[in-house]
């Protein structure tokens, strides 16, 4: 996800992830070559453990502080990937098997950022540690509808290490190891995957956010042209995506719209932005000029408030005062995954690093590219341009879902970035109106939809960067509706949104969760409680902006 570390409330900030980080420290080599003496410790130089032969080596047979757990298998480990490099993942069965549960592929971002917190802090089975090590259950796990593949890449990211200190420094890196890694999971998995020229497997969904938003259409694309697998990819869904740069940078009309910044203020950074997008026009993906734009809207907001406190960049309802970390709960993931007995019953390798929650290695080995955007691989996605050498053409279902309240990977910029994007379907996109998004009758509205062709946006009401975090039943509604939708459930997203409406076939919501772990439809909003308003609700942030479609 492209978000935190740690956000200490006394340093003049920018981020540590989306990962922003200060300008003078990823400006200054000494201290990018002091982190990466912390953080990368010299491994021993001893043969890598073999993959291996069969998932059951990978059972997570029990798990410290878990008392009570009739949520299926589970399974957790590293696989090989390239170049002396061990990737970490935890696969959760769904919890009441059925033959026609999908699976779903969740990346967090950074780079280097790992998905535990996904697993812990939004939409995984368990809640982060309790103070004496216990784990409690999640009501709106998303493998009630789903088998789940958390993975921590790339290379550096959370467990996953390697031998050589190999940190790729590319997006092509980024891919083939990443298709590595899945190759060997498909092999211990067979059930899921099929080789080509086979006639059915099991349909996959990918999922992430910030980031991922990055990572997963290159993914897609690097699948696409697997020469040994069908991988029989259904949907797409990110959160608070990082997809392009040029138009993500600037969070101003964002920021203007929430209330955060004056007319004025606003008017600077659009000229600041001008600014920004000259120098990636001159391939300077690492710019000055573009990483100021966030860190001086911030400091804007800082004018219009009596306290003279900064908005969190991650949330806009709060303030940087309010909390020292972000997101709440990470520092005890960090501290159990890094508990010796933890490690062991998740088959950690011995020689793997110091669990942390986003590292410095990845994101160091990929800063230079961070003005780089996707619009090319989103774009033929979008345009179900697969190689000629594909037999699956059913085209790839999207969505994309913003908190309200986000201000780093924000829903003016994600939607002005799709609105730009070189697809078919762009004009007719900027043209489409948002409706209403309820969960049920008079209920206020959960978000607003826009739809056309494949492609959907949402935007999610009382949410910030981590939507599953803030709304974990509006999440899990949202999700296994798209997936039903996606299988061919209903014709429009729209209509699987809407609880009047009937399925078409058994791909119903109703049928892949509902039934089998009982209805969250009933579930209130979470309205988490901020000491920082904006002032302003979600209808009327709405209307804003829609000033600046």
């Amino acid at each position: 996800m492209k978000k935190f570390c740690w956000l200490f409330v006394f340093v003049p900030w920018v981020i540590k992830a989306r990962r922003v980080v200060l300008w003078e420290e990823y400006s200054n080599n000494s201290l990018v070559d002091e982190e990466r003496r912390l953080d990368v410790r010299k491994r021993p130089s001893v043969a890598l453990p073999a993959s291996p032969l069969s998932k059951d080596e990978h059972l997570v047979a029990s798990l410290p502080g878990l008392h009570s757990w009739q949520g299926g298998a589970h399974w957790a480990g590293m696989l090989e990937s390239e170049d002396g490099g061990r990737i970490f993942y935890w696969f959760f069965e769904m919890e009441k098997k059925s033959q026609d549960a999908p699976w779903l592929i969740w990346l967090n971002g950074g780079p280097g950022c790992t998905s535990m917190d996904g697993l812990f802090l939004e939409n995984g089975p368990f809640h982060a540690p309790k103070k004496n090590g216990d784990i409690e259950l999640r009501q709106s796990s998303w493998h009630k509808f789903a088998h789940v593949l958390y993975i921590d890449q790339p290379i550096g990211t959370g467990f996953s290490w390697s031998r050589n200190n190999n940190f790729c420094r590319n997006d092509n890196c980024i891919g083939h190891h990443f298709k590595q890694f899945l190759r060997r999971f498909a092999y211990l998995h067979s059930e899921l995957v099929l080789l080509k020229n086979q006639k059915k497997s099991i349909p996959l969904f990918f999922s992430g956010e910030s980031h991922a938003g990055h990572y997963v259409p290159l993914f897609v694309h690097e699948l696409w042209q697997d020469e040994i697998y069908e991988w029989d990819i259904r949907g797409i869904a990110l959160g608070n995506a990082w997809i392009e740069p040029r138009y993500q940078y600037d969070v101003s009309r964002h920021a203007f719209a929430l209330g955060l910044i004056n007319a004025q203020e606003f008017q600077k950074l659009k000229i600041a932005e001008t600014t920004c997008q000259t120098a990636l026009d001159h391939k300077q993906y690492l710019s000055k000029a573009c990483w100021n734009l966030l860190d001086d809207a911030l400091r804007a907001t800082a004018q219009n408030n009596k306290h003279h406190l900064k908005a969190n960049m991650y949330d806009s309802r709060d303030s940087v005062r309010s909390t020292a970390f972000f997101p709440p709960g990470h520092e005890a993931v960090e501290k159990w995954m890094n508990l010796p007995t933890i490690r062991a019953a998740l088959h950690i390798d011995a020689q793997a690093p110091r669990f942390q929650e986003c590292a410095n290695p990845p994101y160091n080995a990929l800063k230079h590219q961070d003005g780089l955007g996707v619009a090319t691989a989103l774009s033929a996605i979008l345009d179900n341009k697969r190689p000629s050498k594909q037999q699956n053409n059913r085209p790839i279902r999207t969505l994309f879902y913003n908190g309200q309240y986000d201000l780093i990977c924000n829903h003016a910029g994600v939607h002005r970035s799709l609105g730009l994007l070189p697809w078919r379907g762009a004009a007719t996109f900027i043209q489409k109106n948002y409706k209403p998004w309820r969960r049920a009758n008079g209920a206020p509205p959960a978000g607003y939809l826009l739809e056309t062709g494949t492609l959907a946006l949402v935007l999610v009401a009382d949410a910030g960067h981590m939507v599953p975090m803030n709304q974990p039943e509006v999440a899990f509604d949202m999700i296994s509706r798209f997936i039903s939708f996606a299988l061919g459930s209903y014709n429009t997203l729209a209509d699987s949104f809407n609880y009047n409406a009937s399925p078409k076939n058994k791909f119903s919501p109703e049928h892949i969760c509902i039934d089998r772990c009982g209805s969250l439809r009933n579930l209130p909003l979470v309205a988490k409680k901020f000491k920082r308003s904006s002032g302003t609700s979600s209808q009327s942030y709405f209307n804003a902006t829609l000033a600046f479609r």
